[in-house]
């Protein structure tokens, strides 16, 4: 359905947890979470190989037991992965700093760039800022055989990521790589990222202070510290961190258009790193030893601040556990599974499989967007409207299950209230269920599941 955006890495991964478990509804959070240990290990090793082991420990603690990474534990989506495998690539980018003339080490790097994008295509911008530290190295350096080297990592990653995303169907993926990330293409002063950064700020504020509450200011306000830390320090690495954390995210706040908070875990190694590097310095600094008992150590006084850190992170974890844990989308999804009788054709959201996925035949809304993108290579009518009424023509739905929105957006488009439209005109509305969170604004993390109609059609 989604050739290009979609990671294979992680269906992969995905796929082969659910062959070890079964299909079972624990096993998408096993996922997540495996996710997030292997970054937390990674995050310890980046951390060490910068600043020492303390730095390593102390921000993969803080990483691990982070009201954001608890968040993204629970999601089986693609980020948990996407950010170990930015960790892994940063890690080889850091070795590649210390060492001269290794160029098939640069190819590996180059490649493990190409890797990280692989898992969501919002690396690019962490790749662009691992290309200009390599430039950035070539000229202090006149490094020829890396710099040829991580270009050379470079063509073939994107020859490998071509090839497994464009083989199958390249008109399709081309359509989709030209059309659905066209929003990269707009010039910095244009209208499209001038609107981009006003919609960045709301972001960031969500992300950083409205979802998590304190706890995920104070990762801000941590990670501002260390960018203020290493920029003032002239520091080699810290410095590397600063441009690659700044490239991406103002590739971020000008180029993209779909933000959800969990994207913020990206950022979020880097912050901390920076953070407790600078939290290590703030403890050692003469005249606040000199205030202190001399009992207290700086790193007495730097693992006494770690611990107090995780400690509310925890509490925060436990916070959110009962701020969501109210109501149930089993419940939902059982009901949903009672309006749409057996031996049917249902056409729903993708996270509505597992309710509806015995003795029914279940097509994925999600298909709309490959219609569209089929009838505009056909040379056809690929308005909204002539993509649902084809949706409709191919499946011939016997019940639709509408979300108020389309897979995980946060609001409604042109070809989903296109689909919406028709069902209301053709199709027999049946039910009205009832998410867990509807109407209680402050717990819904997506419009997705907060409401359900249930529309029964003839089936041709």
């Amino acid at each position: 359905l989604n050739m290009v955006h979609m990671s294979r890495i992680s269906t992969l991964i995905e796929a082969g947890i659910f062959a070890i478990t079964g299909v079972q509804w624990w096993a998408g959070r096993l996922f997540a979470l495996l996710g997030i240990a292997v970054a937390t290990g990674l995050m310890y090793l980046l951390g060490k190989l910068l600043y020492g082991q303390d730095v390593g420990l102390g921000a993969a603690a803080l990483f691990a037991f982070s009201t954001r990474t608890f968040q993204v534990s629970h999601v089986p989506r693609p980020d948990s992965w996407a950010t170990a495998f930015l960790l892994l690539a940063l890690l080889g980018f850091f070795h590649l700093l210390r060492r001269e003339r290794r160029f098939w080490f640069a190819v590996m790097v180059g490649v493990l760039g190409w890797l990280a994008f692989e898992m969501h295509a919002y690396m690019i911008g962490f790749m662009g800022g691992m290309g200009l530290g390599v430039l950035w190295k070539f000229w202090k350096t006149r490094d020829w055989p890396t710099l040829f080297g991580y270009g050379t990592g470079l063509v073939i990653g994107g020859a490998l990521w071509g090839g497994v995303h464009f083989s199958s169907y390249p008109a399709q993926s081309w359509y989709q790589l030209t059309v659905g990330y066209a929003q990269l293409g707009n010039l910095p002063l244009s209208s499209g990222p001038l609107v981009n950064l006003g919609t960045w700020l709301a972001w960031m504020k969500s992300a950083f202070v409205d979802t998590f509450g304190p706890l995920g200011l104070i990762e801000l306000i941590l990670g501002l510290i260390g960018i203020g830390a290493a920029v003032r320090s002239r520091e080699e690495h810290g410095r590397m961190l600063v441009l690659i954390l700044a490239v991406s995210m103002i590739l971020f706040a000008v180029a993209m258009t779909q933000r959800f908070v969990q994207y913020a875990v990206y950022w979020l190694p880097l912050l901390l790193i920076l953070g407790v590097t600078a939290m290590r310095e703030i403890v050692n600094v003469d005249w606040i030893r000199e205030k202190l008992p001399s009992k207290f150590s700086g790193a007495f006084l730097f693992s006494l601040g770690i611990v107090a850190l995780v400690a509310a992170q925890m509490a925060g974890d436990v916070w959110l556990t009962l701020k969501f844990g109210e109501g149930s989308f089993t419940a939902m999804g059982d009901e949903i599974a009672g309006a749409v009788p057996p031996n049917t054709r249902v056409l729903a959201d993708a996270t509505w499989w597992w309710a509806l996925r015995d003795d029914r035949t279940f097509s994925e809304s999600g298909v709309l967007h490959a219609i569209r993108a089929d009838l505009r290579l056909a040379g056809a009518d690929a308005s909204p409207e002539a993509a649902a009424a084809e949706l409709m023509r191919r499946i011939q739905p016997d019940y639709i299950v509408a979300d108020p929105t389309e897979s995980c957006g946060t609001s409604a488009d042109d070809e989903w209230d296109a689909l919406l439209a028709l069902a209301r005109s053709d199709c027999e509305q049946v039910d009205v269920i009832d998410g867990p969170w509807v109407g209680m604004p402050d717990r819904a993390v997506y419009a997705l599941g907060q409401e359900i109609t249930v529309y029964r059609c003839d089936g041709e």
